[in-house]
């Protein structure tokens, strides 16, 4: 166990550099220089007297950890590892190194828990710089879990089309229809068009996309494909508002109105938007416009012959929001439902993504945010534990909430309510943390304390 937990420790200080980005470098290059354990300790804890509030103390934190496994300074290293993982969690190679100290230490609970994430993270991330250390770590995992349950047979068959439904399930279908949901694009059909200038050129409205917040506009290239105008409509505003200049990196081009009528793959919709305005994606087209009910429950041909449909474990159902509110899932074409993204690690992301505490900064991060509660690890919570995709005051109700009106049920069905009444659940453990560009919205990482 020695042995592997060096080969994970030197592979995971290497990771931890990873993350860093150039803020204190001296520093940083000094503990990755660092050949001995106690001199990265050390060096260790020189930075982190110094830069107390670092953006990058989660990999500082980490390369303490192991250096002290390593010295067999188990206490503090707990300690550190725990530091790390409360601002990135999302860390196969600490959490399995944590799960196997603590089989060590005769914690046989907590190393449960740790090689379970560890085992979880392994399964949602491919980064290419876990790939070597993979066996080493299933095997550690194994050790303290057993083998690995097989994953339940994904659910297969025939699309029938949203008409299909609407025979059995009036009410929820047309409670559906008045959704952002099924309004996530609609084709132009009428002979008439409306149209955006943009400079000397008039571009016809082929498609809308999106309806609650903004509503986007499409145009046919000659060639055939639909590509999305930079420019954009915000019902917040009231206004007009370059959204490709709002999300883009300032080196991008893509929100530049003066080069749109060059119609390239960035602004192609079929390459950049379908997956999550669309159903059924396909490589060329998908099979009906908007999220239909298909996107959420599944292939529907044997159900409206009279089959069941299957009922989803937590972390399937939430798998089905992750479609589309996930940002960091490698969206491919996918026959299984619901389809298993693979993710890219958060590490790939901008460092101003996030927090200086870690939590996610930006609404597009909601899945992965809510990953990370109790609430869905512990207590099998899912997205529509408090959302509901077809209520029946779609059009007022917008985000699809259950508890509309009182929203502390949505934590009280599950919790006893055990401070002041006068107080909200959500104003403590749910703060409004997340940009969502023209305003801020609550954060899903549910915490158990509120946290600074």
């Amino acid at each position: 166990m020695k042995y592997s937990l060096w080969v994970i420790g030197m592979e995971s200080l290497l990771f931890a550099l990873y993350l860093l980005g150039y803020d204190a470098i001296t520093d940083l290059k000094s503990i990755r220089d660092s050949a001995d354990a106690l001199t990265r300790r050390s060096r260790v804890n020189e930075f982190l007297k110094r830069y107390p509030e670092s953006e990058h103390r989660a990999a500082v934190y980490e390369a303490g950890a192991l250096a002290c496994f390593e010295l067999s300074d188990t206490a503090t290293g707990l300690y550190m590892a725990r530091q790390s993982l409360e601002v990135y969690p999302e860390n196969p190679l600490l959490t399995s190194t944590m799960a196997a100290v603590l089989r060590n230490r005769g914690d046989e609970k907590g190393a449960r828990e740790y090689a379970s994430l560890a085992r979880r993270y392994l399964n949602l991330f491919r980064p290419k710089h876990w790939e070597a250390l993979r066996p080493s770590m299933e095997a550690t995992i194994e050790k303290i879990l057993g083998p690995a349950p097989p994953r339940q047979t994904p659910v297969a068959g025939q699309y029938a089309g949203t008409a299909s439904c609407r025979g059995c399930h009036k009410l929820e279908f047309d409670a559906w229809g008045q959704t952002g949901m099924a309004k996530m694009f609609r084709p132009e059909n009428s002979a008439k068009r409306e149209y955006v200038e943009i400079g000397l050129r008039r571009y016809p409205v082929d498609a809308r996309i999106g309806s609650k917040w903004q509503e986007a506009y499409a145009t046919k290239a000659p060639d055939g494909k639909l590509h999305v105008l930079p420019l954009q409509f915000n019902k917040l505003l009231g206004k007009w508002v370059n959204y490709w200049r709002m999300i883009d990196p300032p080196h991008l081009d893509r929100g530049d109105p003066n080069l749109f009528h060059q119609f390239r793959e960035v602004t192609e919709y079929q390459t950049n938007c379908a997956p999550c305005h669309t159903s059924q994606w396909g490589p060329k087209e998908s099979k009906e416009p908007g999220i239909n009910c298909e996107m959420c429950h599944g292939p529907g041909l044997e159900h409206s012959r009279g089959k069941p449909l299957r009922k989803l474990s937590a972390e399937e159902s939430v798998a089905v929001c992750a479609q589309c509110h996930a940002q960091s899932a490698i969206r491919t074409i996918r026959a299984e439902f619901p389809p298993r993204y693979e993710r890219r690690p958060y590490t790939d992301f901008a460092q101003n993504t996030f927090h200086p505490n870690g939590r996610f900064k930006e609404t597009t991060f909601l899945v992965e945010a809510f990953e990370r509660s109790a609430c869905y690890r512990k207590g099998n919570a899912t997205c529509a534990s408090c959302h509901d995709p077809h209520p029946k005051n779609g059009k007022v109700n917008q985000k699809g909430l259950k508890y509309a009106i009182d929203d502390d049920a949505m934590c009280t069905q599950c919790h006893k309510q055990k401070h002041d009444e006068s107080a909200r659940c959500v104003e403590c453990h749910m703060p409004k943390t997340m940009n969502a560009l023209l305003f801020v919205a609550r954060t899903h990482q549910i915490e158990k304390r509120p946290l600074k």
